[in-house]
């Protein structure tokens, strides 16, 4: 039969294990919240659920409530993160995409510093994210000037001719935007289409014209040399 003594130092030992547990679960708690608080500020997490899971989770660190509050902030935090690399994710697709549609001698810099920033979103996601921001300042840069390279270009080669004057005004509207560089491409396939088909409608024309010529025993001669190089052009 135990002692007083050994009664009253097992029961130490117990509450003195107890008091180390709590402490820790407080600790782990004060970290997570820290931790969460900085990422839903700094990204702007407008998450219902990670939110409302959040608020749960420090009513009850608030109250003391350690044993309940430490695991509702593990499953916050590994949801914070999950969304973040999703997030990640779908940026750098997306920029990869608009890089599909430039030409510039910045690309290979340009997707060093995604391939950087792939490497680094594990231990550092913030930094990652950085690095996202700058490239897409970049690229937006990049697009702008293609953009305006293109509308000069269409202005001076195709606006200007005789009936394609609807160009131009198709082209006045666009904005900077990769949509609006594909918009000026369609534009441009669009007007180089028609001079296709209306040089093929000339040269149809032309050589009507010989046929007729022929039969009435008149030498038109039919440069086929000439056609190949204005279908080319």
């Amino acid at each position: 039969m135990p002692t007083p003594y050994l009664s009253r130092l097992k029961l130490e030992k117990e509450l003195e294990k107890r008091t180390r547990i709590l402490r820790e679960r407080k600790e782990k708690c004060e970290s997570y919240i820290e931790r969460i608080k900085n990422m839903i500020e700094h990204f702007k997490i407008e998450e219902e659920k990670i939110n409302n899971e959040f608020k749960d989770a420090v009513d009850a660190y608030n109250v003391k409530n350690y044993e309940k509050a430490l695991p509702i902030l593990e499953g916050v935090w590994k949801n914070l993160i999950t969304l973040l690399h999703k997030k990640f994710e779908e940026r750098k697709k997306e920029i990869e995409s608009i890089l599909g549609e430039l030409d510039s001698n910045e690309i290979p810099k340009i997707k060093a510093d995604l391939k950087e920033a792939e490497d680094t979103v594990e231990k550092d996601i913030k930094h990652s994210f950085e690095i996202l921001d700058d490239v897409e300042g970049r690229v937006n840069k990049i697009v702008k000037y293609a953009v305006e390279a293109k509308i000069r270009e269409m202005r001076e080669t195709l606006a200007s001719l005789k009936g394609y004057e609807w160009v131009n005004e198709r082209i006045s509207s666009v904005g900077e935007d990769i949509q609006s560089l594909k918009s000026l491409r369609e534009v441009e396939q669009e007007a180089k289409d028609k001079i296709r088909k209306n040089i093929e409608s000339l040269i149809s024309k032309c050589r009507e014209i010989v046929n007729i010529a022929s039969s009435a025993h008149y030498n038109i001669p039919a440069d086929e040399e000439t056609e190949k190089r204005i279908r080319d052009l």
